[in-house]
């Protein structure tokens, strides 16, 4: 009996392998295929859309990002703080929010000719007026955290940042997919910070 039950033993655990194995051959094939259609479906929002609206929003972007940074001054005073573990060094900030102002000036490009096109005026107002509310926010954060150490306002701002793009994250869905990707990492970006500048207030 001992000899057959390793037998049969022998014959199962194979064959439970080969089954896990296809499975996850499955599952690999059915993200290859979602990933697929979405490379596909994002060259296809890229067609529809004008482009040289989203390079001209970026210039203004980055051009009142440097702006910011240049009155946001050094960022000693970050050297000198407490910082949680998770913390990046100073130069990430600027790489991250040059990086982070480039791609709102392309979502905005992209979304742009559809508002233009927007048959309701206030979805069109609201669109804008969320989306220069969120530029203004980020452009006050930098001095604010950076440049005159003002912490609590700057989480203030950061709060309101979450909410301007949170909310623009949904009127950008609306008219332009891709965009609404771009927002979203922008907003995950901005939750970042609101985290570590809670942080900085409750170590110092």
């Amino acid at each position: 009996m001992s000899i057959a039950y390793s037998q049969s033993v022998g014959i199962v655990l194979p064959c439970r392998k080969l089954s896990v194995i296809t499975q996850n051959r499955s599952t690999y094939i059915s993200c290859g295929v979602i990933f697929l259609k979405i490379i596909l479906y994002m060259k296809r929002e890229l067609r529809c859309s004008d482009l040289k609206y989203a390079l001209i929003f970026s210039v203004v972007n980055i051009s009142l990002g440097i702006i910011s940074a240049f009155l946001g001054g050094s960022p000693f005073i970050y050297r000198v703080l407490l910082l949680p573990r998770f913390a990046p060094p100073a130069f990430v900030f600027v790489l991250i929010w040059s990086i982070i102002y480039i791609a709102l000036g392309f979502a905005a490009g992209l979304v742009y000719p559809g508002c233009r096109c927007s048959k309701s005026g206030k979805h069109r107002i609201g669109l804008l007026f969320s989306y220069f509310a969120l530029i203004f926010l980020l452009f006050l954060w930098y001095p604010l955290f950076f440049g005159a150490g003002l912490f609590f306002l700057a989480l203030i701002d950061a709060a309101l940042i979450i909410l301007c793009t949170f909310f623009t994250v949904k009127c950008f869905y609306k008219i332009n997919f891709i965009s609404a990707l771009i927002m979203s990492a922008v907003l995950l970006w901005t939750i970042f910070c609101f985290v570590l500048n809670f942080c900085v207030i409750i170590l110092n």
